[in-house]
Order: C-alpha cells, then structure tokens, then sequence
C-alpha cells in the first residue's frame, strides 16, 4: 500500500471536488488481493 502525504486542507479538498467534478469522476480500478488464508485454504480432512 502506497503512503501518500496529504499537502491539503480538509477545507481544500471539499472545495476542489465540486458538484461538476463529481459528476465528471470516474473511479479507479481496484484490484483486492485475497488475504492469504482465503488463497490456499487449509484441508479440513
């Protein structure tokens, strides 16, 4: 996971993402990763 430094204001962010830039967002491809108990999961012999 990427750490990202927020360089904005709450204020700033909420001003920035007007009601036209909403509706102009597309949102990103998110890949989730299986955690590692649900790639391989135990034999329950």
């Amino acid at each position: 996971m990427a750490h990202i430094e927020v360089t904005q204001t709450h204020e700033e962010i909420l001003e920035y993402w007007t009601d036209e830039r909403m509706a102009e967002a597309k949102p990103r491809e998110l890949v989730l990763r299986p955690k590692p108990e649900e790639q391989h999961p135990a034999d329950e012999d």
